[in-house]
């Protein structure tokens, strides 16, 4: 017959996907799927487990998915049915356990009919597994404290008839026989071979030499001394440790606020921005209390707003790397790049296109005329033109047009204006380097602010009479006509070149402001901003002739 319960001893698992059962682990029967010519019972048995994956030759199914074990009626019986009427029908097959190595022990007689020989105490506490505890209620009990068998507790169960009885637990009443004479003469040999099984390794130490514990304690106490001594070593290391990195952070803490503007002095101010002290500073910041609007429409948070300034003032007076400021500010150099052209916008419109929109007129110059502009009361500006280095372009048409004959390299060009006591007071746009003084005095629109009476001091290449308004005047230096210049002409151009030296001072001023050392390709779109920005800030610096200084401190 095909379909047979196989062997135990066969190395064999159940084929059902939601059962776990083994040959060597439960106690149930094992069954091979039909194979043919049983081809139908086959068909429904695989159907019935619903594996998904078609059995192979010696699959199994155990007993278990069998009601009442009987093969015939095929697998009806699986844990992933939900249906109540077959949760009666699983049963959970029995667990083999191990039987665990028997130690020497007494023994007891059992009144069990079907085993005359007496059994051993650790059989009988295996099959009930509640031996321990009847010995407890009964008073017989061991007591690991003395490892020793209470003798008081079993004479106080003795019985008449000279017989203890204890219930087991499993259909049996274990009696215990009555000691003789010669039981109770080695009582005491018992107790100490009960010791010996039961407790052994208490026994071995027990047995150790004192002489051997007692220096073996002075080892671990030695030990233990030098552990300790290490453990205050290392502590006192760690309180040392604590503190550098203490100093450490402290010195770092002031490190980085060492160049941020609260912690700067006057003549770091000075020396880092080009203004003449922390309060003008201060001043030129309660200019922005508004909010600003960020180039890129994306604010800046990481950044005060002081240290903000600052970073553009350091950007236009030394004209630092972005990866320098990024990380004296802590800050990517996108963000440095933001704040760059934010600024430089918003001092542009306070400091130039706000204050320095109108050129001041020659009644209000002669509030504050020097000395050397005696013979030129109605002078209303001092024009020049100045040129800044910037890089070479790409294409070949722009290099020929920033090319300055003059200068021989790439340049641009820009028109500045003085007032007679210092102040710069116009400046144009910047132009490629190749116009002329002329072409740009026409272009940039200063004339259209000349009014009649006012006049205006330039060097000889401003050869533009021709283009003033009517009743200005232009005082330039004479050109040489003859061997050497009359007297006459020495003491003008000395009297000229005294007054208009102003405005190369003015000139000299603007260009400590080394971002204008050689503006770079991708600064040109914006390269007229940088330029009138400087030229505004250079005016809050201290007055350029000492005359006005002098002035100035009076008045204060």
């Amino acid at each position: 017959m095909l379909i047979v319960p196989l062997d135990n001893t066969t190395n064999m698992k159940c084929w059902v996907g939601d059962c776990n059962h083994h040959h060597t682990r439960d106690k149930c029967k094992y069954f091979t799927i039909p194979m043919t010519p049983l081809q139908r019972r086959r068909k429904l048995w695989k159907a019935s487990i619903a594996n998904g994956v078609s059995p192979p030759v010696k699959a199994r199914i155990c007993s278990c998915h069998f009601k009442n074990g009987d093969k015939n009626e095929g697998p009806t019986i699986f844990k992933r049915q939900r249906d109540p009427k077959y949760l009666h029908l699983w049963v959970s097959p029995k667990t083999k356990t191990r039987k665990p190595t028997r130690s020497p022990s007494f023994y007891v007689e059992s009144h069990d009919n079907s085993e005359d020989d007496p059994k051993p105490l650790d059989d009988i506490m295996e099959e009930s597994g509640t031996i321990s505890n009847h010995l407890e209620d009964s008073g017989l009990a061991l007591t690991p404290e003395k490892n020793e068998l209470s003798t008081h507790s079993i004479q106080s169960l003795q019985s008449p008839s000279g017989i203890w009885e204890v219930n087991t637990g499993v259909n049996a009443v274990c009696k215990l026989r009555k000691p003789d004479d010669s039981v109770t003469d080695n009582i005491a040999a018992n107790e100490s071979q009960c010791k010996k099984s039961l407790f052994p390794r208490d026994c071995n130490v027990c047995c150790r030499s004192p002489c051997k514990c007692n220096g073996e304690l002075e080892k671990l106490k030695q030990s233990l001394e030098v552990a300790r001594h290490l453990i205050s070593k290392l502590r006192q290391k760690e309180c040392i440790a604590a503190d550098v990195i203490k100093e450490l952070e402290n010195s770092l803490r002031l490190e980085k606020e060492r160049l941020l503007f609260p912690s700067l002095s006057d003549d770091q101010i000075r020396h880092y921005t080009g203004l003449p002290n922390k309060a003008t500073f201060v001043w030129l910041l309660s200019l922005f209390s508004k909010p600003l609007n960020y180039y890129d429409c994306k604010s800046v948070v990481s950044v005060s707003k002081e240290n903000q300034l600052l970073l553009t003032l350091l950007k236009l007076r030394h004209a630092f790397t972005h990866q320098v400021l990024g990380d004296w500010f802590r800050v990517s150099n996108s963000t440095v790049t933001r704040i760059v052209r934010t600024w430089v916008s918003a001092l542009h419109i306070v400091l130039f296109k706000s204050a320095m929109k109108n050129i001041p007129s020659r009644h209000k110059n002669k509030k504050s005329l020097p000395e050397c502009f005696t013979p030129y009361p109605n002078c209303r500006i001092i024009i020049d033109c100045t040129e800044l280095r910037v890089q070479v372009p790409d294409a070949m048409k722009s290099k020929n047009l920033v090319h300055s004959s003059y200068k021989g390299y790439s340049t641009a060009k820009g028109a500045v204006g003085v007032a007679p006591n210092g102040t710069i007071t116009f400046v144009s746009d910047l132009y490629p380097g190749s116009n002329s003084d002329k072409t740009i005095m026409r272009e940039c629109g200063v004339l259209d602010s000349l009014q009649p009476g006012d006049l205006v001091l330039a060097d000889k290449g401003f050869l533009v009479h021709d283009m003033l308004p009517p009743g200005v005047t232009l005082n330039i230096p004479p050109f040489k006509n003859t061997a050497q210049f009359t007297p006459a002409q020495v003491k003008n151009t000395t009297s000229i070149a005294r007054a208009r030296i102003h405005v190369e001072r003015a000139n000299a001023r603007i260009k400590e402001y080394h971002i204008l050392d050689c503006i770079p390709a991708n600064m040109f779109h914006y390269a007229s901003q940088l330029f009138q920005t400087c030229c505004a800030l250079t005016n809050l610096k201290n007055p350029l002739i000492a005359e006005v200084e002098d002035e100035m401190r009076l008045w204060q």
